[in-house]
């Protein structure tokens, strides 16, 4: 069989992914799989580039399906505009009687259908019916698609292989990585850092983008210049040194899927604070290998990050377990196998 990944190319979790699949062998060393590509459909920068962009891929998932014998369709979701691109995606895959796995990955998916006019949630139950198989990050996911689409979703948890650096805590430093926008919780994050530097020495590294000036005037406005240091989108190497050198990871967030970044500070026996949200309580048991904070709530958000950074013994714990759930359920020794039995089942169906 060919596979064929469709999904975006902006930098997030979806496209950490699927670099990760091609990247770590998922295609490699099976009889069954001959071959692999990842076609973009979204993440041109423009709302015009994106309109190019999709309509390059459309032509090329045509050809590929024309020239690939058992070729399946590896298509991954988040909401809005992923889905109407995706939609289209199965329709071609129908149109030449190819396989089409479906891959949820979407933090707001569940806001999108259910604000979504009846039309639009009548095509959506379509797209997931109709695909050969569906993928989702946690089993609060697949509760919810088996109760709103009425199928059997597969649980299949996102993985970071983790390349850990020489582990250099440094005290009172606290990590962000994500979008810089309201759902990830990063003005609650600002709000708790100032509220915690009354109390403790602390400084806080921002990894990532978006509303970049908002967060700076921000930061402007509380006077946290000296307290904050925004590194913008880092590579892995940055990153992994980011994580092997402070002392909490924390995601405020006010919806998920199962972030990346949750998997990646579990691999990194880093002590994580983040949220009841999505899939995080379905990994994340509080006080055992993570702190949970619900949303919006800013002083416990402040007092569980002073917890971690004073208190060495719960440090240690939240570390220490997060790692050994890391290497019993996200590897890509454990995921990929997983892949490769859902490619296998659909195409010989």
């Amino acid at each position: 069989m060919f596979i064929i990944n469709v999904g975006t190319k902006s930098n997030g979790g979806i496209k950490s992914v699927i670099e990760g699949y091609f990247s770590d062998g998922l295609y490699q060393n099976d009889d069954d799989i001959h071959g692999a590509c990842f076609i973009p459909t979204h993440g041109a920068g423009s709302k015009f580039g994106d309109v190019i962009l999709f309509a390059m891929a459309l032509v090329k998932v045509f050809f590929l399906l024309l020239s690939k014998k058992n070729a399946v369709i590896h298509a991954h979701m988040s909401m809005n505009g992923s889905f109407w691109r995706k939609l289209l995606m199965c329709l071609i895959s129908k149109v030449f009687f190819a396989k089409f796995v479906l891959h949820l990955h979407g933090s707001e998916f569940k806001v999108f259908f259910t604000t979504s006019s009846f039309f639009t949630r009548c095509l959506v139950i379509f797209l997931f019916r109709r695909s050969s198989a569906v993928i989702v990050l946690s089993e609060n996911w697949a509760d919810y698609i088996r109760e709103s689409m009425g199928i059997q979703p597969v649980v299949v948890n996102n993985y970071v292989d983790v390349r850990r650096q020489l582990l250099n805590r440094k005290a009172g430093h606290i990590l962000f990585l994500g979008a810089f926008i309201k759902r990830k919780g990063i003005y609650d994050l600002l709000q708790a850092v100032k509220v915690l530097s009354q109390k403790t020495c602390v400084h806080l590294h921002l990894c990532g983008g978006g509303e970049d000036e908002k967060v700076q005037s921000l930061i402007k406005e509380m006077q946290l210049e000296s307290l904050v240091t925004i590194h913008g989108w880092v590579g892995p190497e940055k990153k992994s040194i980011l994580l092997a050198e402070c002392s909490a990871l924390v995601l405020p967030s006010y919806n998920e899927g199962l972030p990346m970044v949750i998997i990646e500070a579990l691999g990194s026996e880093i002590p994580l604070i983040t949220t009841p949200v999505g899939g995080i309580p379905d990994v994340i048991n509080d006080g055992h290998n993570g702190l949970l904070v619900n949303p919006g709530e800013i002083d416990a958000l402040s007092e569980a990050l002073y917890r971690v950074l004073t208190d060495s013994k719960l440090s240690a714990k939240l570390a220490q377990e997060g790692s050994a759930l890391y290497f019993n359920f996200f590897t890509s020794g454990v995921v990929f196998p997983k892949v490769r039995r859902i490619y296998s089942d659909v195409i010989r169906r």
